[in-house]
């Protein structure tokens, strides 16, 4: 049982960089799959071997400090949302989704007068009420809690400044 109201401020990190992280990873994931769908995108091949390349091969856990201390994220609540926000596996779950609406409920749109911005979000968007819910739940989310370890240490908890005190994450 949770006693003190102490403990909800402890917890306010996690809360927001979950809730938001899971967020802005819902829209990059569509903003990068729904195109790599279109036949008529140039380059779409290279986009999709790109995307691939990034999944099999990373920097690894000093690069990736690096870059973040370079973009001065350091002891923010950045670090631990923007590095994981996009998922290379979601992107093709989410992009095989899309390969599986039919064209004729896009052309069917035009036909009535929508534009292809609005076929995206009445026609598209509803569509993707399945993944919504079910996106969390994905296998792929077990990797972000593996990196727990190294969020921490990135973000600055496990410095020696001793916790909350001197961090910049909400102050």
């Amino acid at each position: 049982v949770i006693v003190a109201a102490a403990v909800f401020f402890f917890m306010l990190p996690s809360q927001v960089s979950v809730g938001s992280g899971a967020a802005l990873a819902m829209v990059l994931t569509i903003l990068m799959a729904y195109p790599l769908t279109k036949k008529r995108l140039k380059g779409r091949k290279f986009f999709n071997l790109l995307a691939l390349f990034t999944m099999y091969f990373s920097a690894g856990t000093i690069p990736h400090y690096l870059l973040l201390k370079n973009l001065k994220m350091l002891d923010t609540v950045w670090v631990l949302i923007v590095p994981n926000c996009l998922s290379v596996f979601n992107m093709i779950i989410m992009r095989s989704f899309f390969f599986g609406i039919p064209d004729s409920l896009r052309e069917a749109a035009e036909i009535d007068g929508a534009t292809g911005i609005n076929a995206f979000f009445h026609i598209t968007i509803p569509l993707l009420s399945p993944l919504w819910w079910r996106r969390p739940r994905l296998p792929c989310n077990f990797g972000k809690t593996s990196k727990f370890a190294r969020d921490r240490e990135v973000a600055g908890f496990l410095s020696s400044r001793g916790g909350r005190r001197g961090s910049r994450l909400f102050g």
